[in-house]
């Protein structure tokens, strides 16, 4: 949910690094851990043109951002 709603570069590094520490925790060990964690810092930027990228919810190019998604 995280990477749809998108958010500040602050909010990306604290959901990466969330990602990492799940990964981790869920038997992935530390190196495929941190292997994940340096591919989702470079393959996930809200720049890359791929249905992955942060704020995947909101139009391409639209960044970092402070604003938030109203969820219904």
């Amino acid at each position: 949910m995280d990477y749809w709603c998108g958010g500040s570069a602050t909010e990306r590094a604290a959901a990466d690094t969330l990602l990492q520490s799940c990964v981790a925790a869920k038997g992935g060990g530390r190196t495929l851990a941190r292997l994940m964690y340096r591919a989702v810092r470079i393959a996930a930027h809200p720049l890359v043109p791929a249905y992955w990228r942060w704020g995947y919810g909101w139009s391409w190019l639209h960044g970092y951002s402070d604003e938030t998604v109203q969820l219904k």
